[in-house]
């Protein structure tokens, strides 16, 4: 008996010992993972160089950039009777928790109280707002952190502060960039390249740039330290301390990528359940976040896990004789890799956590519970979710759809023979509706699956606000469409242009306070006021947004071009630029692209800022613009004051550090000019 016993107990522990088979162990790959150096070293190696390819240049053509402008000029005067409608969009005052307010006088933040009363005079080029706790303020070159009584933080300014959300902050020095706690106490002596946070599943961490492209991270306090390199992106929090990263899975507590050769692709499967799929050769194996190769064979294909813990995978079919491509054959396996539901299936899909879909190359598919039992025929071409109580069973032929609709909690069939290829429910009007696809066009449904609209179109789009349902039917022989709008209980649009009634169009543009553009299908176009009057425009509209300019409009033709019009449809700047933005609230200026040659920003008035003077011009920060002359780079302030030469091949803005020079070795500048050595 003792022998028996003996032998059963052996066989189980070599049992348990063949499961633990590593990865490591079939691929032949670094056993345990490795050092995050490893890793970075081969990805580096391995690191195309595309610096030296161009695209090239475009061609100008048409009419000049100063030309375009000295017509617009006067347009940017106009005024209509609908002007007043459109508030300027301008950087609001920003109210503290204690009543306190932060204002703007003259181009200068101040301070004073609910009631009026001056706490700091108008003194702040710039500020940072801090939530409602405080902001941080920028005098001349350097800034400092006040509370919301005005009272400064720091006995020494910084060249930049900003608070973080577990009350640090991050500060920067002429040394470089480090952190300070609300008790002014130095957690990460000032010192590095630049200093991000990073903060996910409850966990903060510091990402330390040593330099532009090198990072790694500090826990809260700063004294983990793991090992992590990804300048681009944030890494994803796992569970157990494993992150996901562009070094693959990650172990933090031993600083460690699980799997160390890039060439074999890690892809995270579940992390509640440490899951993972490691892929080689169109093979994917199973694998836990320790490396323990789970099930007793390689995959062709493995989702990701189900809440219920299940996943869809696939084999490749013995018995398909093409030798370069074989079919798959699905089925489901549980967190241990094993087959809860055999690979037989020619697609298999999860419907909810307690149905699948699947079927047979040559027959239909049917309804499956997930431990594999068959609860319909096999006749369905697709079976789609409705919603949280029914089924869309589709069975369609060459010239004909006959869906069952299925309720989900018994499988009863509720509804036979519908004509829809799907039925989707929406975000239109207030009321459940759906949007269902037929044979030859798409439908309206209320909550009850009725048409709504009388008839089918080619297609439905989503009207002006989501309030509305534009209805589509495209020409064969040429571009456009018939197209007509409906509110949402099914009433149809009508548009009076020139004392004629219309309720077809080719396409429909709704702006803002009743003004729209309305394109017809003989290719006349109008602007329909708020009054109801009707200006001819012809250009087909792809966007017209809100200008952010009193009651300017930017706009963008099909095409990609973008112009500017007003509120009475008249057109300011044709549309003949790359691009143009609206009007930021802070700085007053909308950037624009000529002709990817010529860039910069528009003023309120119409004006080219710094006129011609530069050949692009970008926003920097902090009430300063990075220019471009001849080929080389400076930076200068609004009113055109030089503040670092333009002689440079590189500009970039650090916190409140300007550096400038060949990318290499740059040169540092204060925000006013100085050197900084």
């Amino acid at each position: 008996m003792k022998t028996f016993l003996f032998l059963i107990s052996f066989c189980i522990t070599g049992i348990s010992l063949s499961a633990q088979r590593t990865i490591y162990q079939e691929l032949h790959l670094t056993p345990g993972g490795c050092k995050l150096s490893f890793f970075e070293t081969v990805m580096e190696e391995g690191i195309a160089d595309f610096s030296h390819e161009r695209t090239p240049e475009k061609e100008s053509s048409g009419p000049s950039l100063l030309s375009i402008i000295n017509e617009s000029r006067p347009l940017f005067k106009l005024t209509s009777p609908f002007t007043n409608l459109y508030a300027a969009a301008t950087r609001p005052d920003i109210i503290m928790s204690n009543g306190n307010v932060v204002f703007k006088e003259n181009g200068l933040y101040g301070l004073k109280t609910n009631a009026g009363k001056i706490i700091i005079q108008p003194s702040f080029q710039y500020i940072i707002p801090d939530g409602k706790k405080g902001f941080v303020g920028y005098k001349a070159a350097v800034c400092n952190y006040y509370d919301l009584n005005g009272k400064k933080y720091f006995n020494t300014d910084y060249y930049f502060i900003q608070p973080t959300s577990i009350n640090t902050f991050i500060v920067q020095t002429a040394a470089g960039f480090g952190v300070v706690d609300a008790l002014k106490k130095t957690l990460i002596k000032p010192a590095f390249y630049k200093i991000n946070t990073f903060s996910d599943k409850g966990q903060f961490y510091y990402k330390i740039y040593t330099e532009a492209d090198k990072t790694f991270f500090l826990s809260q306090r700063a004294k983990d330290t793991i090992r992590v390199s990804m300048p681009h992106g944030d890494p994803t929090i796992l569970s157990g301390g494993y992150w996901k990263t562009d070094a693959g899975l990650v172990d933090t507590k031993t600083n460690k990528s699980v799997i160390c050769e890039p060439r074999f692709y890690t892809e995270v499967l579940s992390a509640e359940n440490q899951l993972a799929s490691v892929s080689h050769d169109d093979k994917k194996y199973l694998i836990n976040f320790k490396g323990v190769l789970l099930g007793k064979e390689s995959f062709k294909g493995i989702y990701s896990f189900q809440k219920n813990g299940l996943s869809i995978a696939s084999i490749e079919s013995p018995t398909d004789k093409n030798t370069y491509f074989r079919a798959s054959l699905w089925g489901v396996i549980d967190s241990k890799g094993n087959w809860v539901i055999k690979p037989v299936y020619s697609w298999l899909n999860f419907i909810n956590d307690d149905l699948l879909e699947g079927g047979y190359k040559r027959e239909g598919g049917a309804i499956i519970s997930k431990t594999g039992k068959v609860l319909t025929d096999f006749k369905y071409n697709n079976i789609r979710i409705v919603n949280d109580s029914m089924l869309l069973a589709v069975v369609e032929t060459k010239d004909t759809i006959q869906s069952d609709l299925i309720r989900i909690r018994d499988l009863k069939i509720i509804r036979k023979d519908l004509p829809y290829r799907s039925i989707s429910k929406n975000e239109l009007c207030t009321s459940e509706n759906y949007i269902a696809e037929l044979k030859k066009g798409e439908c309206w449904l209320n909550e009850k699956l009725e048409p709504i609209l009388p008839r089918v179109y080619s297609r439905l789009f989503y009207g002006p606000n989501r309030t509305s349902i534009i209805g589509s039917n495209f020409f064969r022989d040429r571009s456009g469409s018939e197209s007509q709008l409906y509110d949402c209980n099914g009433v149809i649009k009508k548009f009076t242009i020139d004392g004629k009634i219309y309720d077809t169009f080719d396409s429909y543009t709704y702006v803002d306070k009743d003004l729209g553009h309305v394109l017809l299908t003989d290719g006349t176009g109008y602007f329909i006021l708020p009054d109801g009057r009707t200006v001819a425009n012809n250009s087909h509209w792809q966007d017209i947004k809100k200008g952010n300019n009193k009651d300017l409009f930017i706009t963008m033709i099909y095409g990609g071009k973008f112009g500017i019009v007003n509120s009475e449809g008249t057109t300011v700047i044709p549309p003949v630029f790359e691009y143009i933005s609206p009007y930021d609230p802070e700085t007053g200026l909308a950037a624009y692209n000529f002709n990817d040659k010529q860039k910069g920003y528009l003023t309120k008035e119409g004006e080219l800022l710094f006129d011609l003077l530069y050949e692009d011009c970008e926003w920097l920060g902090k009430g300063l613009f990075k220019v471009k002359k001849h080929n080389n780079w400076g930076v200068v302030n609004r009113e055109n004051k030089i503040i670092v030469p333009v002689e440079n091949e590189h500009i970039e803005l650090s916190g409140g550090i300007i550096l400038a020079g060949d990318g290499n070795s740059p040169r540092k500048y204060t925000l006013t000019g100085e050197g900084i050595n």
